[in-house]
């Protein structure tokens, strides 16, 4: 039993509504195949990537958006 939290991953990526696709590489990437949050993982780091590609000055020349994976007790965070 998982009593503390456990960063899975880390990665940073260009702040651009075409790096969605590299978002989900990496999330796949990190928690492997058949999670099993990692389908509603996959569909909440697109979203939140593309918000925050839209909504922040990551979309400025140069900017990037960080992303990070963390295993909870009772499942996984994604902060990005």
């Amino acid at each position: 039993m998982l009593t503390s939290t456990a960063v899975l991953g880390k990665a940073t990526i260009a702040g651009r509504e075409a790096s969605v696709p590299q978002a989900r590489v990496f999330l796949d990437s990190t928690l492997g195949r058949g999670h099993p949050h990692g389908d509603v993982a996959r569909l909440l780091i697109s979203e939140l990537v593309t918000n925050a590609v839209l909504h922040t000055q990551s979309r400025r020349p140069g900017g990037t958006v960080t992303l990070v994976v963390i295993e909870l007790a009772d499942g996984i965070r994604v902060e990005v």
